[in-house]
């Protein structure tokens, strides 16, 4: 059996590989597997995917003083203020959500015309985003004959599985990040809501006021994806459901949370669905391949002629899965075919349902420390109750790799001293002229430490600083504060 995934691990660098071959007569709820649940109601999409938890949705507007943003398209104001963000969270919910009423998509596909201020919102406003799933992402999935309008409208009345602002089940659940347009990924995200998730939508908002929905594809645009990833993530740490120690970046955009990652030891795991990592992304500072140290899961489409095909490969720090399923295309990732289609899903468009199980079971193993969604990962596809699809999966185990300085330097500060003194020793052993993190830098946390009255951990990272630097007075004058006493 496959066990856990090493999530800062020092394992040996190898590979497992085995045939996907699920067998499409088992539907997604049909054979109870460890890391299926009891079903609970959903909506018209989710085929025989099942939920443990009602899901609840409310919108969290924040904003980022740092960056200047402006002027507000259509309004006339031509001031400019902080970088507005609209979140859009999705999260478990109490069993008296059943009783309310579900939202239909009609409000998502709303939420593009409030992305500025909830103001925003006007009849016109509303009108034209209405307009905004007609632009390639409906329409191959309207039924033959069905008038687009019409079609149009029967996605806007359809019901998700949210209920706006309804109570939190008790948590603190572990937050996912999604970046891109809320509504192209409502179903995978209410999914990963009901399986005990805080699911954070960020915006795909660009750099100028002149954008909106698609375009600027430049660093701009990915710098500031990456910078909205780390203001999301802060303003989600603080709701009283979820658990800020525990986080996740998922989607077709999730690059910038690969660079989100390489910049900021504190996220967990991200789980690549179809994401792109072009040039421009890789350009920008603090990309280093060698930085990533979290599980990867990269699961893509199967069109040949990427150029980004083997920067994963680079990451050899980093593991994880890559699961690459036949025959599979960039509209897979879309959940449209299925809102289309709600009494054939499974049929008609399998591939979402695959992906959407393969998103959770990696982060429940991840996250959450699950042994049974790990051995799910690695155990031979045909035992998996969902539709057939077949293909590959590859587990990736990390090259054996020492924690980075700026890593070393969050667990000090953060109540992990005793794992930064074995670090450091274990390095010293290896080499005694190495310098695997700056002294000078802990001993400044170490005073810190002693200041917010943490004596032992304080205490503890002096004495890695003299390991360090053995003729510090200040560190040896911490190092001693029990026996000065």
């Amino acid at each position: 059996m496959l066990r856990c995934i090493p999530c800062r691990g020092r394992s040996t660098a190898r590979s497992v590989v085995v045939t996907l071959a699920i067998g499409l007569a088992a539907s997604l709820g049909a054979a109870q597997t460890d890391i299926d649940q009891a079903p609970a109601p959903t909506s018209p999409g989710w085929g025989a995917l099942t939920a443990t938890h009602p899901v609840g949705f409310r919108i969290l507007r924040v904003e980022d003083p740092v960056r200047r943003y402006g002027p507000r398209p259509g309004t006339g104001d031509w001031t400019f203020g902080p970088r507005p963000l609209q979140l859009a969270v999705w999260y478990p919910a109490t069993e008296a959500a059943n009783t309310e009423t579900p939202m239909p998509m009609r409000a998502f596909v709303r939420l593009l015309a409030t992305e500025f201020a909830a103001e925003d919102g006007t009849p016109a406003a509303f009108v034209e985003a209405e307009r905004d799933p007609l632009y390639g992402r409906i329409n191959p999935s309207i039924p033959e004959g069905e008038p687009e309008e019409a079609a149009l409208e029967r996605l806007f009345e359809t019901p998700t599985m949210a209920r706006r602002d309804t109570h939190p089940a008790p948590g603190p659940w572990p937050i996912v990040l999604h970046t891109g347009i809320p509504y192209t990924q409502t179903l995978l995200n209410e999914y990963l809501a009901s399986q005990g998730y805080v699911v954070v939508g960020v915006p795909l908002m660009g750099t100028s006021p002149a954008w909106r929905g698609r375009g600027e594809p430049g660093p701009e645009m990915w710098e500031a994806m990456t910078r909205d990833l780390a203001v999301a993530a802060t303003h989600a740490s603080k709701l009283p459901f979820a658990d800020g120690d525990r986080t996740a970046v998922v989607g077709m955009l999730a690059g910038s949370g690969l660079l989100y990652a390489m910049r900021n030891p504190g996220l967990d795991a991200v789980a690549l669905l179809d994401a792109w990592l072009p040039e421009a992304l890789r350009g920008l500072p603090g990309w280093s391949t060698a930085a990533v140290r979290i599980p990867l899961l990269d699961l893509r489409n199967t069109v040949p002629g990427r150029s980004d095909g083997d920067v994963l490969d680079q990451m050899a720090y980093a593991p994880g899965w890559r699961v690459q399923l036949d025959s599979l295309t960039h509209p897979d990732f879309y959940p449209f075919p299925r809102y289309m289609n709600p009494d054939r899903a499974d049929d008609l468009h399998p591939a979402y349902a695959v992906i959407a199980r393969y998103t959770h079971a990696f982060l429940d193993s991840v996250l959450k420390r699950d042994d049974a969604a790990n051995e799910w990962l690695g155990r031979h596809p045909a035992n998996h109750s969902a539709p057939a699809m077949p293909g590959t999966v590859e587990l990736r185990r990390a090259v054996p790799a020492a924690p980075r300085p700026e890593t070393l330097l969050t667990w000090a500060r953060y109540g992990r001293a005793d794992e930064v003194l074995a670090e450091v020793r274990t390095s010293l052993n290896g080499d005694p002229e190495a310098l695997p993190v700056d002294p000078a830098a802990l001993l400044t946390i170490a005073r810190f430490l002693m200041r917010d009255q943490e004596r032992a951990e304080a205490i503890t990272v002096a004495r890695t600083v003299l390991l360090l630097d053995a003729d510090n007075e200040i560190a040896e004058q911490i190092a001693n504060a029990d026996s000065a006493d």
